[in-house]
């Protein structure tokens, strides 16, 4: 998670947590969302999240729902606060660092700033006054980023080297491409992304094991936001393939009521052998 968190840090937030220095302690940064990631686990969380969190999101008193939090006597719903807590205080860090920097009195730090390619960079920089984000919602950028980012990026990579490591061959051909492709040890950005192997390993367990499985979509708008009239009502799904229904018939489309929660399975298709051929369940870098 260390390599990821840098990768996310500067690629995302042109910001180095120092995780991959040597003899460098972990981040308070890191700790804190380990910490966080387990303590949300379980049937606590799942009833909080199911039930505690809808009615709290319409009660739109901060400081009374901070101060009912300070005053749980239960141990894991502080250490969740603990958390959260130092997570907010390291993306404030982030955002006021940025924030000086674009209001700096030396030309060259802000040149600097206006040249940066990170996200959260280039968010700072296109929040207009016309249509500002408050310094509230950009912690929150900078906190989902980071907890998203973390968690898809370090099995992304960890998929990777054990594939790698099971298909000693692939392993072989990648490494010859990157050492024909290095000048004086080293490897420019745009040489890196014109490797036609790495591109392939990186997109074929992308493909296989994709790090986000599951995605859930409603078919009706959540509350308080704006409605979305085409998924508001039922709807005829066609399907890809005519199925067998219970009753014998064959059935090309099904009625999805109004409200129905749909699950799209995004494993389920990148490994679907009617769109990719019987060997889609196979790692394999060429076709």
């Amino acid at each position: 998670m260390r390599t990821a968190l840098e990768l996310i840090g500067q690629s995302g937030m042109g910001y180095s947590f120092a995780a991959l220095a040597d003899n460098q302690e972990e981040h308070p940064y890191l700790r804190a969302m380990k910490r966080f990631i387990l303590l949300i686990r379980g049937l606590f969380c799942f009833f909080t999240n199911r039930f505690v969190s809808p009615l709290a999101a319409k009660f739109n008193f901060p400081h009374v729902k901070r101060y009912i939090v300070e005053h749980i006597l239960m141990r894991k719903v502080q250490e969740i606060k603990e958390s959260v807590d130092l997570i907010y205080r390291n993306s404030l860090e982030i955002i006021k660092a940025k924030e000086d920097a674009i209001n700096s009195s030396d030309p060259t730090v802000v040149q600097e700033m206006k040249e940066k390619k990170d996200i959260i960079s280039i968010l700072m920089r296109a929040n207009s006054q016309a249509n500002r984000l408050s310094d509230e919602e950009l912690y929150g950028q900078v906190s989902t980023f980071v907890f998203v980012g973390i968690a898809t990026t370090s099995s992304g990579i960890e998929r990777i080297i054990r594939m790698l490591t099971t298909h000693s061959d692939v392993q072989k051909r990648l490494l010859e491409e990157l050492r024909e492709a290095q000048q004086d040890d080293q490897l420019t950005y745009d040489q890196l992304m014109s490797l036609p192997h790495l591109d392939a390993v990186c997109c074929e367990t992308l493909h296989e094991y994709p790090p986000i499985n599951l995605v859930p979509i409603q078919t009706y708008p959540p509350v308080n936001l704006v409605p979305i009239q085409t998924v508001r009502k039922d709807i005829m799904l066609p399907l890809s393939k005519p199925i067998i229904g219970s009753d014998g018939r064959e059935v090309s489309e099904v009625l999805v009521p109004k409200g129905t929660d749909v699950v799209i399975s995004i494993l389920g298709s990148n490994t679907n052998p009617d769109l990719w051929s019987a060997d889609a369940l196979e790692w394999k870098t060429e076709w």
